[in-house]
């Protein structure tokens, strides 16, 4: 045995510094370990959060480019464009010209009727070759075409084209412009966002071609899915953070967002070796400070003890004084502990005495806390019944302790759940551990409360003898926290869902969709026309108004299933889950009625407001519901465009190729 473990001081001392060394180990370890998972939660938030932003900014960037394309294809329609009108057109939008490196005015049969490039950018292709106005004439509406080279090797541009129709409405041309982005102003800015050290930003097309990328050898290539599961999975339509090795195989956290309108892929990564740089330095100074501590109390340990056992020193020499015959008895001075051991049997029937009183004061002393306790407590035996309850349980459940304890403390609970939760409670008491859980009950004059209950075992070393707990009223809590709940979901001005509520049924309804592919799930997008007159007429007051009254019209209208959303403006969204298009069809064809005949007054204004409801039903093709949104919401747009005040049902549902029965 080591020397040090030889006496009673040496292993207090040994055991003291065995103990603060754990102690110090584990609560470096805890702190480490909290320390990087909060830090992982901060940096996948704020990955998540800058993904969205730059997804929605992505969106803004090219949408914006392509209204002003179509509004300039608008000036130059009618009768068709000529040459000499065309190259006047590109020649004197200034805006236009702002927002793109080079413009183009292309007639059907491939002539280029007009033209303009930025000097610094490098001179339209041959234009009539190029894929995308071909489709665009053919489509007959504006597109975004994916990356691709024109003129600089490895320098990705996006060309965006929008037909131009005659009077009549035949296409008879194309307005195409093309832009660099890496030259542009956004996506410079875009590329020096970063999370954490080394971190970078990666945008990809809806075709999944790499527009942006550190790498540039990556550019205008497919994404390389099969050498990343995670890439292939954010393909797929996954939105989220995770963590996973990089396609160089660099273990880090990685954020994929798609642009809810265009369909872009916008992809943050950030190395954990940086993102995890700040624990390990605080994991290296922990362990440097608990490595001191420990020294310290060691020292003042072993200064403690010394100073402890010195009179049982003393104890000894006298001891040995008395062997010797040098002393009659051991010294009854000093420590009461001593002076005890000399007194102990003459003690011993007053300490008994000493000991029930103290057992019978503490025994009154705890029923009236109990009793006092403005927490509600109770008892119950191994079997589950209740055998105490405070006055504090009585006044939160209304019912009387004889009411409780003689009856069946179910009855407090609504009669739906009452067998559920008899049998939940016996599941708890049988597992012999702790519970707690929030529950709903009604009091004796049938008010309903929430309450929190809570129980601890009360165990032997060979049985439990039964459970300890409390019950805490919590009504008014639950209460602030559903009506936070339906406010962070709901639109203050009109009731309907917000945006972020809308989508919290959207997605859940597009996965019940696809395990039960009988059950369609269809999908409204709705635009107000004429909306703004009201604002600018008669205030935005009135305007208001007039919003809350579209959306109890069209919550009055539809199915307690169905959802009704604000998704912001004078955009309205409506979830219609087990509803064919068809059908889907004819309640938009009764809110457009009901719309179209609203008598809206405010003051001496009366005004008359029409809906443009685009359709689509969720279909195989649909990787997200973004995808899905993004349908309906083109049906919506393409119903403004046919003259507003009426119903599109999106071109690709299979449903209009094969009517239902």
């Amino acid at each position: 045995m080591p020397r040090p473990l030889r006496s009673l001081q040496g292993r207090i001392l040994t055991a003291f510094v065995l103990g603060w060394l754990l102690m110090l180990v584990v609560m470096v370890l805890v702190a480490f370990l909290v320390a990087r998972d909060s830090l992982r939660e901060t940096i996948s938030d704020n990955l998540l959060f800058d993904t969205r932003l730059t997804a929605i900014g992505l969106d803004d960037y090219l949408l914006t480019r392509r209204r002003a394309l179509e509004s300039a294809a608008r000036r130059l329609g009618g009768e068709g464009p000529a040459a000499p009108s065309a190259a006047a057109l590109v020649s004197e939008e200034l805006g236009l010209r702002a927002l793109f490196d080079s413009l183009a005015v292309v007639s059907p049969g491939g002539e280029v009727l007009g033209r303009w490039h930025e000097p610094r950018s490098v001179p339209n292709p041959d234009l009539a070759a190029l894929p995308l106005l071909d489709e665009v004439m053919a489509a007959r509406r504006s597109r975004i075409g994916e990356p691709r080279v024109e003129g600089v090797p490895g320098q990705p541009v996006i060309r965006m084209a929008t037909p131009l129709f005659s009077a009549d409405g035949e296409v008879v041309g194309v307005l195409t412009g093309a832009l660099a982005p890496r030259e542009d102003g956004l996506l410079a800015d875009l590329s020096r966002l970063q999370v954490a050290a080394e971190g970078y930003l990666a945008i990809a097309s809806p075709g999944d071609v790499i527009l942006h990328h550190p790498d540039e050898r990556l550019l205008l290539r497919p994404l390389p899915v099969e050498r990343n599961p995670v890439l292939a999975e954010a393909s797929a339509g996954f939105e989220g953070v995770v963590e996973a090795p990089t396609v160089e195989g660099v273990p880090s956290l990685q954020s994929f967002i798609r642009s809810p309108k265009t369909g872009w892929l916008v992809g943050y990564v950030a190395p954990l070796s940086s993102a995890y740089a700040p624990v390990k330095r605080l994991w290296t100074s922990l362990l440097g400070v608990a490595l001191v501590l420990m020294a310290l109390a060691g020292l003042a340990a072993s200064m403690l003890l010394r100073s402890a056992f010195r009179p049982l020193k003393r104890v000894v020499a006298q001891v040995d004084a008395i062997e010797q015959g040098d002393r009659d008895a051991l010294s009854e001075s000093g420590l009461r502990e001593l002076q005890a051991i000399a007194r102990a049997v003459n003690r011993l029937y007053l300490g008994m005495l000493d000991a029930n009183r103290v057992a019978s004061e503490r025994k009154a002393y705890l029923d009236a806390a109990l009793a006092s306790s403005p927490v509600g407590l109770y008892l119950v035996d191994a079997e589950g019944q209740l055998t105490f309850v405070n006055p504090a349980l009585e006044r939160i459940t209304g019912w009387s302790s004889r009411a409780l304890l003689s009856g069946d403390w179910a009855q407090m609970l609504p009669e739906a759940v009452r067998e559920r939760s008899r049998s939940y409670w016996q599941r708890l008491v049988r597992s012999r551990n702790g519970f707690q859980y929030q529950i709903e009950i009604r009091t004796a004059s049938g008010e309903p409360r929430w309450v929190e209950v809570q129980g601890s075992p009360v165990r032997t070393a060979e049985q439990v003898l039964g459970y300890i707990g409390s019950v805490v009223d919590i009504t008014e809590r639950h209460r602030r926290e559903q009506r936070s709940r339906w406010e962070s979901e709901h639109d203050p001005l009109t009731g309907c869902l917000n945006r972020r509520g809308f989508e919290a049924r959207l997605i859940p309804a597009t996965r019940q969709q696809r395990r039960q592919s009988d059950m369609p799930l269809s999908l409204m997008m709705m635009d107000l026309d004429h909306f703004k007159r009201v604002n600018d007429t008669a205030g935005h007051a009135a305007g208001d108004e007039m919003l809350k009254r579209i959306g109890r019209l069209l919550s009055q209208t539809v199915r307690d299933s169905d959802s009704v959303a604000r998704l912001g403006g004078d955009e309205f969204a409506i979830l219609l889950p087990a509803c064919p298009l068809l059908r889907a069809r004819d309640i938009a064809e009764r809110i457009r009625e009901e719309v179209e005949h609203l008598d809206f007054r405010a003051g001496q204004h009366r005004f008359q407001v029409t809906v443009s409801i685009g359709i689509a039903v969720l279909g195989e093709t649909d990787r997200s519901p973004s995808a899905f949104m993004q349908r309906a919401d083109q049906a919506s747009y393409q119903a403004k465009r046919q003259g507003r005040n009426r119903v599109v049902l999106h071109e690709g549902d299979p449903a209009l190729a094969a009517p239902e029965s």
